[in-house]
């Protein structure tokens, strides 16, 4: 791998020695580099121009301050190319909230050994989606209108945006629009994502 494609890390938020602890191992590992770490998003805004190369790029924001949403969104607001990362002292509703508004790559917790850490960020530089155990359970129940129920079911099924229209009597404009809106309440970002989601829906209804 080369210099230029070696997958990049930048921590921003929280205490420094939280942030000096997480760079020092990122910095330990083989084929992982630190950009930089950066008090606050708005920190990170005045040093933008540090964020060089062309290897997938992980934020890791630590989110157990107040203003965790309004922190999120700034981040977002920057438009960087990237993996968001929440890191906090434990799971509790408004953290699984936050990770479903925005459908974030990853929540690690601070408990989580060097071990758990490394194998997250290398299942999230493959493009899944890595949660604490019990992450699902922790989020209040999600309300799904009987449409969206039905096209859930089709996605589950395979069924592409345009056999779901014909089944369901719908134009492929509006089955768009149901999609969009389901995967934001289940907090997912892909078909396969969402047929996951929905045996897990299934499983606690059970």
């Amino acid at each position: 791998m080369s210099v230029k494609t070696v997958p990049r890390i930048i921590i921003i938020g929280g205490p420094e020695l939280v942030r000096v602890s997480v760079a020092r191992f990122v910095d330990a590992q083989p084929n992982l580099v630190v950009q930089g770490s950066f008090a606050s998003v708005a920190d990170l805004r005045r040093r933008m121009a540090r964020l060089t190369g062309e290897g997938p790029l992980i934020a890791v924001l630590d989110v157990d301050a107040s203003g965790r949403q309004q922190t999120i969104e700034e981040f977002k607001g920057l438009g960087l190319e990237c993996r968001i990362v929440l890191l906090c002292e434990k799971l509790d509703d408004e953290i699984v909230a936050c990770a479903r508004a925005h459908a974030v790559n990853g929540v690690l917790l601070k408990s989580y050994s060097l071990a758990d850490v490394r194998a997250a960020l290398d299942h999230i530089l493959t493009g899944h989606v890595v949660m604490p155990a019990g992450w699902h359970d922790a989020a209040a129940p999600v309300a799904l209108s009987p449409r969206l129920r039905q096209v859930l079911e089709l996605i589950a099924e395979g069924q592409s945006n345009e056999e779901i229209a014909e089944r369901l009597g719908l134009s492929p404009n509006t089955v768009k629009f149901y999609v969009r809106d389901l995967y934001q309440r289940l907090g997912v970002r892909n078909r396969i994502e969402a047929s996951q989601r929905r045996e897990r829906l299934l499983g606690a209804a059970s």
